[in-house]
């Protein structure tokens, strides 16, 4: 640019209105940003500039997405992973306590995202990118990394617990009464069918070294006969009495407040913890548990 250009340009804007000059720099910050998203290299500061004036709706879609995710807990239990989605996480990093191991791996794996990749397709478009997303969320959850958001979103969780709670209600009414659906079922394991797969293994694990020793087993209870059921691995065959006690037990229709209809709960809460599926993946987990200790199986 020569000089006089310069000076005539200097000129121009030592005329404009203060204003207009804060706003065509303005103008001009934005085009840049944006030159620099559509070419993989913006940081923090361009996506502030680009969708700093939005952050605002963004936020209180967070909390209710927030909302979303602790209700989903309540119901499904807690998530086995990050799901690789960037709005999944930022809703995580608010629901979760501020500071708590899975609240800080949620952001962990949202500023890990926040990378740019170190592979792209040819026709990834970058603002329809996790890397975009992940910043503008990692913008809105702010320095405090969501804990205002998070006590933003303590009512309508407080309120979505409530109703959480009187469906749960409900339920354990119809299981009681003796009138619930195998499928309710399901929905009542729902919240701790992994705590409970996970008892269930060390349960089975521990009858098939015991049996591996000779010792006779008997079958005592409902547990008894899943705990068995799941202790032979995928190649081997279960007895077919194990299995037909568990369906005789599942299957009867017993008065409510009787022995049996405790046996009738138990066996249907079962059916799911050992799996619809026959106890194919719960024994296929069994095998790998026997396989990582084999040096100590007998």
């Amino acid at each position: 640019m020569s000089k006089s250009l310069h000076r005539r340009l200097d000129a121009i804007a030592k005329a404009l209105p203060p204003s207009l000059l804060e706003r065509l720099e303005h103008i001009t910050d934005e085009v840049e940003a944006r030159q620099r998203i559509e070419t993989w290299t913006a940081g923090p500061h361009d996506f502030e500039t680009v969708f700093g004036p939005g952050l605002a709706d963004v936020r209180r879609d967070l909390v209710d997405a927030a909302v979303e995710h602790r209700v989903s807990e309540w119901t499904m239990g807690p998530h086995l992973s990050d799901e690789g989605r960037p709005r999944f996480l930022a809703a995580a990093a608010i629901d979760h306590e501020p500071g708590s191991t899975r609240q800080l791996a949620a952001i962990q794996a949202l500023q890990r995202h926040a990378e740019p990749p170190a592979e792209r397709g040819r026709w990834v478009d970058p603002w329809d990118s996790a890397w975009a997303e992940a910043n503008v969320y990692l913008l809105a959850l702010g320095a405090d990394h969501g804990a205002a958001l998070h006590l933003a979103a303590a009512p309508a969780a407080e309120q979505a617990r409530a109703e959480w709670e009187q469906e749960r209600q409900k339920h354990a009414a119809d299981i009681r009464a003796g009138t619930a659906r195998r499928v309710l079922f399901l929905v009542w394991v729902q919240p701790d069918l992994e705590d409970r797969r996970q008892r269930l293994l060390a349960q089975a694990l521990d009858r098939r070294t015991r049996r591996t020793t000779g010792e006779i087993l008997e079958l005592s209870d409902v547990s008894d006969a899943a705990a068995e059921f799941v202790s032979y691995l995928p190649d081997e065959t279960v007895p077919e009495n194990v299995g037909g006690l568990l369906r005789t037990c599942r299957d009867q229709h017993p008065v409510p407040g009787t022995p049996g209809h405790e046996e009738w709960v138990e066996a249907n809460e079962l059916y799911w913890v050992v799996g619809s599926d026959g106890g194919q993946k719960m024994r296929e987990r069994l095998q790998a548990m026997v396989e990582e200790g084999e040096v100590t199986m007998p």
